[in-house]
């Protein structure tokens, strides 16, 4: 090989195509003549001299081609790593010399290898004359030198700083060769700045046309950036934006004549360079590219509308029409087409995902091309490809088109099948958490959407890997039976689709008080108990809390009458002129304060009493002048009704009611929240419920009477009512009868009438009707109380632990030891108080906890004290530790191994649903997706969105590529457009 890659034969193989490069390697005779008549020292000689055999060689700028002022920093570290190995292969022993003899196998090894990694691509000045036999299968040689060479130690770190070479060059395989030779071929081929303008023949115009431009995208840049240049004070780099170019109609164009040269972080114009004329090879972006990336947009604007860029563009079309086809031309074509394509589906995916999260309406009423509002989906798009320019160039290209494009990733059905893969892949990932936790509950519910359609919600409550409780939707169907044995049959559709074991791993069962549901005979609950018994059924607590409220607001007439008038009034102040007066009012008496409406309260929704109540005790003084000046109305009806709501809302008894039912809400409404928390456990939710129970016990006293009338009276005068006390009964006299000895009638006095048929009657309905209606939940507490921290604390103390204790347990999980949990148990109470600090030392005091089971004496010393009720609550929430915190504490100090039937047991009592308030959300969810314009929402794509809304913690983290795959995947047209060759 002669002087810049001029073969013997006199032709520049560097200007061939690989496939003619080999062909003339293995064909041309004078080269052949050559090669027989080199000597093995000469393989290590650089110019001239042998002192350079154990030297490292000197690089100039003379040794590449077209390298302008040897700024192509990556050529260089190539060629230098590549001549280090040169170095230190004379002083490597190979192994396979036994089977080779003498210097044969290095003359062989190293002619090939230099021959095919540096003469093959860059110039070095090598001068071949020896005799031996030179084998020319370059493929089989440098395969031997790369399993000879994991064998050998190499002494070029001295040469190159650190394990530079080893670690950049060099894998754990020796595979170093075939890496060079992957980077070499793959990135400097095409790069601009190692074309020389000035010996360019037709094979070598057809090899660059066929490779394309150097146009890679900042995520193929190491970093993943263009690398940054300070220019005017300013920090800017090269941009991908700069390989289109925007017409006046908006749409874009590919500017194919930019090649970006990432190795000098410079721009050329390969047409220029290629095609160009004397005069047009000599312009700037030709000959030296340009790096002025704060006016790069205006030197492109300029060369592109140059007169010598015009001809060279012109020269380079007329080629392209005139030159054959070649294979590889249209094998990197058309991948260059799907990595395209792929790019644009990724964009639409993540839109897809971020208006299922948000849940955003997808299509538009007219989403045709002249439409001015084509729904939010395309809308979203377009405004996107503002700013993406491969998705601008796929848009412009489908409006630009005649045709009607086949492919455009955007129509309904692809929205669809990319919607059902996302779905699928969200529900997977839940589907293998449940598999890996072995025990799951079950949460159900239905409830009617705006089409009138039965939707079924399935919701799995699991604990994951990491040791926390997780409540997550896996289907949402449509349930044509809506009787007890309907819902059954669906159910075991779903787990048979999705491969749950429920006869086995289903441990707990949640659902509400409906018929269908808990059904003794033919409901859910029970259909299910028959084939596994070891479900056990939670009545969802939040459900039995709202009908506690609903209990306590009919107890007596005083408190029906109280909410019936709240109704009436809302009623009344919904019409649209009424309502405008009371906000106008409500910004005169509370400047300073958020406006609010009247609330709609019903006996299924949640805390709706007290949040209608509360606008009332917020805003009464406003409501007060709205009806007043409602009832001088010319309207009759208008003027009769609101006159009746002024006086019965200004009455001493309206307001003694209002101030009672808020000091029941103050403690209700905090539990109904806590109550909806997915992450509580079974224990202590019953332990809220006893701490409500304990709170509105201490409420029952003649001071908490005289505490209501007092504030009741103080808010009378504040507003300046007519009543600030209770009106005087007038004593009833009855006509006496001759020789009659009866005495008049004995009349209470108003006070104690409301204190006895109304204050205490109140109290003592809500206490009864908390115990009668959590007394399920507590049937099922005494199997499980012994996992109680006040359990753990009496036996760590001392107490002795029933042989009884774990029968129930064992009946319930099967795969418990009864013998080995009763050790466990034993120890790990005696071991809690040293480890009870890994919960929360200053919280952990036994003699205070409030527990769900009996209250003891040191809870009503608590009660009973000058507390308030807001340290009741701070103090008991401080003081309890509940079995969710003791199964952190088993994880966070890796005790499963130690304590396994313990584990198992808080994991399965974890496990259990205290509500079944995740499907209501499931359901709020549904109503958000499914509206009253979005009614015809296929079943499949409502699904589908509602997985993307309520997993969004999944959602964020699905795998882009891996949708694109399974898309393309789906019929034969996508997998051509979006899978590579």
């Amino acid at each position: 090989m002669s002087e810049r890659g001029i073969c013997h034969c006199g032709k520049n193989i560097l200007l061939m195509n690989k496939h003619n490069r080999d062909l003339h390697l293995r064909s041309c005779k004078k080269r052949k003549n050559c090669v027989s008549n080199v000597t093995i020292q000469k393989f290590f000689i650089v110019s001239g001299s042998k002192d350079n055999l154990t030297k490292k060689p000197a690089l100039t700028e003379k040794s590449f081609i077209g390298i302008n002022n040897s700024k192509d920093t990556i050529a260089l570290d190539t060629i230098e790593a590549l001549q280090n190995v040169v170095d230190d292969i004379p002083s490597c022993s190979f192994s396979t010399e036994s089977v080779l003899p003498g210097n044969y196998l290095k003359s062989k090894y190293l002619y090939d290898y230099l021959l095919k990694y540096i003469n093959y691509f860059f110039i070095f000045d090598f001068n071949i004359s020896d005799k031996d036999t030179i084998a020319l299968d370059t493929i089989e040689a440098l395969q031997n030198v790369v399993d000879d060479i994991s064998s050998c130690s190499f002494s070029t770190e001295s040469v190159l700083p650190g394990n530079y070479l080893t670690s950049k060059y060099f894998d754990s395989n020796g595979s170093s060769i075939i890496s060079i030779h992957n980077e070499v071929t793959s990135n400097f081929e095409r790069y601009p700045a190692l074309v020389n303008s000035s010996e360019i023949t037709n094979e070598y115009l057809s090899y660059m046309i066929s490779i394309g431009p150097c146009q890679p995208l900042a995520s193929n840049i190491p970093g993943k950036s263009f690398p940054k240049r300070k220019q005017n004070n300013i920090f800017r780099s090269f941009h991908d934006t700069y390989y289109y170019k925007m017409l006046p109609d908006k749409s874009t164009v590919k500017r194919t004549w930019v090649s970006y040269s990432p190795s000098i972080d410079r721009v050329y114009c390969i047409v220029c360079k290629l095609f160009g004329t004397t005069k047009g090879k000599t312009n700037s972006l030709s000959r030296e590219g340009t790096n002025d990336w704060q006016h790069i947009s205006t030197r492109l604007n300029e060369h592109e509308s140059s007169i010598d860029h015009l001809n060279s563009v012109i020269r380079y079309s007329m080629y392209v029409k005139n030159n054959r086809v070649d294979v590889n031309d249209l094998r990197l074509t058309s991948n260059t087409k799907v990595a395209e394509n792929r790019e644009t589906v990724k964009v639409i995916i993540e839109i897809i995902i971020y208006l299922a999260r948000q849940n955003i309406p997808f299509r538009g009423h007219d989403e045709s091309v002249n439409s001015l509002n084509r729904g939010n989906f395309l809308q979203l798009v377009k405004l996107l490809s503002h700013h993406h320019p491969i998705l601008s160039h796929h848009m412009a290209k489908i409006d630009n088109s005649i045709k009607k494009n086949r492919l455009t990733f955007l129509s309904n059905v692809s929205q669809n099948t990319l919607i059902h893969i996302l779905g699928e892949i969200v529900r997977k990932n839940i589907l293998t958490s449940v598999a890996k936790a072995g025990k799951f509950s079950v949460i159900i519910d239905t409830t009617t959407d705006v089409a009138c359609l039965e939707q079924f919600s399935m919701i799995l409550r699991f604990v994951d890997e990491s040791g926390h409780i997780k409540e997550r939707l896996v289907a949402l169907e449509v349930v044509d039976d809506s009787s007890g044995r309907g819902m059954f049959n669906l159910f075991c559709n779903i787990c048979s689709t999705y491969g749950l074991n429920w006869k086995s791993n289903l441990i707990a069962q949640s659902y509400d008080g409906a018929a269908s549901m808990q059904g003794q005979y033919s409901g859910v609950r029970t259909l299910v108990q028959q084939q596994n018994p070891r479900a056990i059924y939670v009545w969802c607590f939040s459900h039995v809390l709202n009908l506690v409220v609903v209990d306590t607001c009919d107890s007596c007439k005083e408190t029906r009458n109280f909410f019936g008038n709240i109704q009436s009034l809302k009623e009344f102040m919904r019409a649209r002129k009424r309502t405008a007066l009371f906000l106008e009012y409500q910004k005169k008496f509370y400047p300073d304060k958020r406006p609010l409406r009247m609330k709609t309260f019903s006996t299924t929704r949640w805390t709706s009493h007290h949040r209608s109540l509360f606008v009332i005790f917020e805003k009464f003084k406003a409501i007060v002048a709205t009806l007043e000046d409602f009832s001088e109305s010319i309207d009759r009806l208008c003027s009769s009704t609101a006159n009746n709501l002024l006086k019965n809302i200004t009455s001493f008894s309206f307001v003694t009611v209002m101030f009672l039912m808020n000091k029941i809400f103050d403690i209700t409404t905090p539990l109904s929240t806590y109550l909806q928390t997915p992450s509580n456990d079974y224990i202590q939710a019953l332990t809220m419920v006893d701490i409500a129970d304990q709170r509105l016990s201490k409420l029952r006293t003649q001071e908490s009477v005289d505490t209501i009338l007092q504030e009741s009276k103080k808010f009378s005068v504040k507003n300046e009512l007519d009543e600030i006390e209770f009106p005087k009964i007038r004593q009833r006299k009855r006509k006496r009868m001759d020789d009659e000895n009866n005495s008049d009638e004995i009349t209470n006095s108003p006070v104690d009438y409301f204190r006895t048929n109304v204050y205490f009657l109140c109290i003592d309905k809500i206490k009864v009707s908390l115990t009668v209606r959590f007394k399920d939940a507590r049937n099922i507490m005494k199997d499980l109380s012994f996992l109680s921290y006040e359990r753990l604390m009496k036996v760590s103390n001392g107490d002795v632990v029933p042989k009884d204790t774990f029968d129930s347990l064992k009946t319930w999980i099967p795969e418990i030891d009864k013998d080995s949990i009763g050790m466990e148990y034993r120890n790990f109470a005696m071991s809690f108080q040293k480890l009870q600090s890994g919960i929360c030392p200053e919280q952990l005091h036994d003699e205070d906890v409030l527990i769900s089971e009996n209250t003891s004496d040191e809870d009503d010393s608590i009660i009973n004290s000058e507390m308030d009720d807001e340290d009741i609550v701070h103090n008991s929430s401080k003081k309890m530790v509940s079995p969710t915190q003791i199964f952190e504490l088993l994880n966070s100090f890796k005790l499963a191994s130690a304590f396994p039937n313990l584990y198992i047991a808080y994991k399965s009592l974890y496990t259990i649903p205290a509500t079944s308030v995740s499907s209501e959300r499931s359901f709020s969810k549904v109503k958000l997706v499914k509206t009253r314009l979005r009614s015809t929402i296929g079943q499949g794509r409502l699904e589908g969105l509602l997985l993307l809304s309520c997993e969004k913690d999944l959602s964020d983290k699905i795998n882009i590529q891996e949708v694109i795959d399974k898309l393309a995947n789906k019929s034969t047209i996508l997998k051509k457009a979006l899978m590579f060759k």
